[in-house]
């Protein structure tokens, strides 16, 4: 059997642990891509804007990315303009400007947009101007200082701004305005674009063009009147329109990218290779041509958008929503990017998505060689370790699964609408219960002993007959919001939205508030390492308690600063964190379970044996022990007939703590017994130590 240990090193100082070598979180290389915003091409330089992860820079035409993020305190990075060598950005939280080619950033303090999220910028001269939803903003003295210039706007809400002389065009909710006056008074151009959501603009020759909602319309008289001009056009919501020599291309919310070569009178789809078909930006430079999606990261063209590729080796800004591990294969679930799969323990995330209709992925089951996908499209299962994909929802029409449990044979699904799915051959055919609750969404499924919980928005429920009825055990849960359920042996955790975690070691009679935060701080994760606690929530926080909730402390370093943690997974040696819109960070469990302010020359005052981690399992499951002197230890596994079926450890161990792993791959189903004994060598008085506890091993 494969054991994993580790002792405490007596002689170790304290300083070991601080100062650079201070323990911390890393960023895994991947899985890559995510939500891309915006480009800006500046010299030898093209970078990228995301929504959580801040800006990229490549000087290799794509082909490599560099996060440049110094002093960018907000990573949701909506826009971005070049004003000389100066770099702009447009955030959440205002404009940020960069004098070095992206290596450092410093916030404007100019008032007035300093805490509006900022989706266009244009300046004319040394004038600036940015869009936001409550309309446009002026400055006059390089972001100093900003004032509101809408008299004459309808709706203030601003998408696009364009500079074309001494004119600048605006649009916004309800059509085309246009300044020449730098912005102190706006005229409507309303000729053939009443009531149109503007979204972009582009100026190609003497033509104007204006990307809506509602399709692409095309102005030869400066913007004065307006036709229509998407002939061919499916998906005529507009996001970005964009000239790479005598071609036009237009990026759309869901259909990909069209192509014209007669000036935007007649379009074709152009979506060779482009697995993600929402464009939010295009951007023609130097030969080629680069396309930023929603959740596919920076496409690229070198043929004037007739076929893409995908370029995203170094841009993290993926949504992950779930994590599993099936046998020593990880997997990360992702909003709207797909399932990745690495065989090296993170180092390396790979796509493996083929046979999902749509690549929203929210949770994960596995059973022997088979792995269990929650989707947005229902259930799907795949038998070769996520190579391919087919859907197991026959009789179970519940579109989104947000959690997933087994039994044996049985497995069981829940998600929208408040209804499990009962399946009793694998997930080959379902039938379909209701909590009790229709409208309220099932996010976690866990099995106690001989009972099944869901925890759902509205409350917690219990079932007595494996899912075919429910009732509430909700005593002492006052917030009922429930996000995410854990079990460890007899205890059950329920984390919320809201910040409170609750815990039942009575099978759900009654819940006891162990950890309370602010009301925005969600709890969205709970995982366990030995007698470690651990839970994620928002707002780049992940706590650990080791004395049963009675206290937390949080283990952020590392960390940035605004993400939220969705989902945590603990491996054999590392503790996985999957973000929103950061991808999936790692730290080794060893700094974690002793803790990076513990002094290392403590030893552990009493013999102790710790519940095993996963449990249930498949295949595999983590035994903690920890030990105050030297001593003879034998650990061994019996099935429920007393039979011996492993020997994890037999020989003389130094005091400290200890983890071994247990395979069960060629062992059935059912509970096991696994059972510490220790004997003190050194002649002193601790004597020996026998401890007993069971696991579940399902398949």
């Amino acid at each position: 059997m494969k054991k994993r240990y580790w002792l405490l090193i007596l002689l170790i100082p304290l300083t070991l642990w601080t100062g650079s070598l201070q323990a911390q979180w890393v960023q895994t290389a991947g899985p890559e891509g995510g939500n891309s915003q915006d480009f800006l091409a500046l010299g030898p330089s093209l970078f990228v804007a995301t929504d959580r992860a801040g800006i990229y820079r490549s000087n290799d035409g794509g082909l490599t990315w560099t996060a440049v993020n110094s002093g960018l305190t907000n990573g949701t990075v909506y826009c971005m303009a070049a004003d000389g060598e100066k770099i702009l950005a447009g955030t959440s939280t205002g404009v940020f400007r960069s004098l070095d080619g992206g290596l450092s950033w410093s916030a404007e303090a100019g008032s007035g947009v300093s805490n509006r999220n900022v989706y266009a910028m244009a300046h004319i001269g040394t004038t600036r101007f940015a869009a936001t939803f409550v309309g446009v903003w002026r400055s006059t003295d390089d972001g100093a200082t900003w004032d509101s210039v809408n008299t004459g706007l309808g709706d203030r809400s601003t998408h696009a701004l364009l500079a074309s002389g001494d004119t600048l065009f605006a649009g916004m909710e309800d059509g085309v305005y246009h300044t020449t006056n730098g912005g102190t008074t706006w005229n409507v151009d309303t000729v053939g674009m009443q009531r149109k959501s503007v979204r972009c603009f582009l100026q190609y020759e003497a033509d104007l063009y204006a990307g809506t909602q509602n399709g692409i319309f095309r102005s030869t008289d400066r913007g004065r009147t307006w036709v229509p001009s998407y002939q061919g056009i499916s998906y005529i919501s507009i996001n970005h329109l964009c000239a790479a020599g005598n071609v036009l291309l237009a990026a759309t919310y869901a259909g990909g990218v069209y192509r014209s070569t007669d000036r935007g009178t007649n379009w074709v789809a152009s979506n060779t290779g482009l697995l993600y078909r929402y464009g939010n930006r295009l951007c023609h430079y130097g030969a080629m041509v680069y396309l930023a999606t929603n959740n596919g990261g920076v496409y690229a063209s070198s043929d004037q958008g007739a076929s893409w590729e995908k370029r995203n080796t170094g841009i993290i800004n993926t949504y992950v929503t779930s994590l599993a591990l099936h046998g020593s294969t990880l997997f990360a679930g992702t909003d709207a990017t797909g399932i990745f799969r690495s065989t090296d323990g993170g180092a390396t995330w790979v796509l493996k998505s083929s046979g999902l209709p749509y690549l929203n992925t929210y949770c994960f089951e596995t059973a022997g060689d088979t792995i269990y996908a929650g989707t947005v499209t229902g259930v799907f299962r795949s038998t070769d370790n996520g190579e391919t994909w087919t859907a197991a929802n026959t009789g179970f029409n519940e579109q989104k699964i947000y959690a997933l449990a087994r039994r044996g044979i049985e497995m069981y699904a829940g998600g929208t609408s408040g209804y499990v799915g009962i399946s009793t051959d694998n997930g080959g055919s379902w039938s379909v219960h209701n909590v009790g609750f229709p409208n309220a969404s099932v996010y976690g499924l866990v099995i106690v002993d001989s009972l099944l919980f869901a925890g759902t928005t509205l409350g917690m429920r219990v079932s007595t007959d494996w899912g075919v009825t429910w009732e509430a055990r909700d005593t002492g849960l006052t917030n009922k919001n429930i996000r995410c359920l854990a079990v460890r042996g007899t205890s059950m955790y329920a984390g919320t939205l809201g910040g409170s975690v609750f815990v039942s070691t009575d099978k759900g009679m009654s819940w006891t508030s162990i950890k309370g935060t602010s009301s925005s701080n969600n709890v969205y994760a709970i995982a366990f390492a030995g007698s470690n606690i651990f839970l994620a929530s928002s707002t780049t926080r992940i706590y650990r308690s080791t004395n049963e909730g009675v206290s937390w402390e949080l283990i952020n370093t590392g960390m940035p600063a605004t993400v939220t943690f969705r989902t945590l997974l603990v491996g054999p040696t590392d503790l996985f964190a999957g973000a929103y819109g950061c991808g999936i960070w790692r730290r080794p469990l060893s700094e974690i379970v002793l803790g990076v302010e513990e002094d290392a020359r403590v030893v552990p005052s009493a013999y102790r044996l710790e519940q095993n981690y996963p449990n249930p399992f498949n295949p595999t499951t983590v035994v903690s022990s920890q030990l105050p002197v030297v001593s003879n230890v034998k650990l061994v596994v019996y099935d429920v007939l007393g039979q011996q079926v492993a020997v994890l450890v037999n020989e003389r161990r130094a005091a400290g703590r200890y983890q071994d792993t247990f395979d069960g791959s060629g062992l059935a189903s059912g509970t096991y017994i696994y059972r510490l004994t220790a004997r003190q060598t050194d002649g002193g008085q601790a004597g020996s130590f026998v401890q007993s506890r069971t696991m579940l091993l399902l398949k």
